[in-house]
Order: structure tokens, then C-alpha cells, then sequence
């Protein structure tokens, strides 16, 4: 289960997270922005650039187009495949982790897993695009990741992506609420 992270040094644990994330998220990936204050961004050399949007109706990108190998590779470029973290145990207390927080068995090699928030909302975006009426069967077909699982497991999976993904839209949208209008082009 993830990556073991062997360090009992805070900083050095981030590090290993950034070299991870860095090997995980390609170099077209980019930092729209830094809503959480969080330890691990000062770990990681960050960089920006600019990337202009066409959000035209009809104009698709490579995201919003049907399902495709291209298209999967495109997705699997942003980091959506990501893996879950362990943090070890004599970390738990250090990164607010209460004592009653599952445990990974001893026998797998004790720790507490976890995620990187941004990935999982990548993963749930993507889950819920996979599973829209016309990539549905191709990705069923697939039977690779979420649609591994009986049916009824993938439903419970994009219903909880749905609601994860949810609040953080909402959040974005009331707070980059813009009054700009779009135009049709």
C-alpha cells in the first residue's frame, strides 16, 4: 500500500513527499494556486507559468474529449494516478494525527496512510469524468482502477467523488467569484 516514508525527520519526510510528487506530476503540471497553508510547499521548488484557457463550447481540448488512450494519457499527466502516502508512525503526533486514526497493520508495516488533498481531488475530478454517460463503457470495459469493482462499488466511488469534489468547487467558485463575462466565440 504507497510509498513507505523512512525518515524521522520532519523536513526530510517533506522532502521525500516532494521528490515523490516530482517524479508523479509531469512537467506539464501546474500550480494554479495555493489555497492551504501547509509545510510541504516550502519543501518544493515551485514554479510557475501562464496558460491561456479556451473555454469555448465547442473548442475541446485533450481533457474534455471523448475517452482514448491520448486522452488517458493527458489525465495520467496531471497526476491522477496517484498513490497513497504512509506516514510512519513517530510522525503521526508531529503531522496532527489523533491515536484512533486507522492504522496500517503492523504486518504491512505499521504507519497511517494518506493522501495529498490536491491529488485526490485530481483523482475524484477524474473518476467523475470517466464516468460520464458516453466514457462510461469504455472504461468499464477497461476494468482498470475504480471499474475494477462490481458496480455497485463504482457507484459508491464516483458518488463520493462527487461529494468531495463538490465543496471544493463551490469553495473556488465563491471565492474567485469573477464578474467578467463570457462571450461566445
Amino acid at each position: 500500500m504507497g510509498r513507505k516514508w523512512n525518515s524521522t525527520s520532519p523536513s526530510s519526510w517533506l522532502k521525500q513527499i516532494s521528490n515523490y510528487c516530482k517524479k508523479t506530476l509531469s512537467h506539464s503540471t501546474v500550480l494554479l494556486s495555493l489555497t492551504v497553508s501547509a509545510p510541504v510547499p516550502e519543501d518544493i521548488p515551485l514554479s510557475y507559468s501562464s496558460i491561456q484557457f479556451n473555454g469555448s463550447l465547442l473548442k475541446e481540448n485533450i481533457f474534455r474529449q471523448p475517452a482514448s488512450p491520448e486522452v488517458e494519457a493527458a489525465w495520467d499527466s496531471l497526476g491522477v494516478n496517484y498513490r497513497a502516502l504512509i506516514i510512519p508512525s513517530s510522525l503521526a503526533q508531529e503531522s496532527g494525527l489523533a491515536r484512533d486514526q486507522v492504522k496500517i497493520n503492523k504486518k504491512y508495516g505499521s504507519g497511517y496512510p494518506a493522501n495529498v488533498e490536491g491529488l485526490h481531488h485530481l483523482h475524484c475530478l477524474n473518476l467523475l469524468r470517466q464516468s460520464l454517460w458516453y466514457n462510461y463503457d469504455y472504461y468499464h470495459k477497461l476494468g482498470e482502477g475504480a471499474f475494477k469493482n462490481e458496480d455497485y462499488i463504482v457507484k459508491f466511488h464516483v458518488s463520493h467523488c462527487l461529494e468531495h469534489t463538490i465543496p471544493s468547487s463551490g469553495k473556488t467558485c465563491l471565492r474567485q467569484a469573477s464578474t467578467a463575462k463570457i462571450v461566445t466565440s
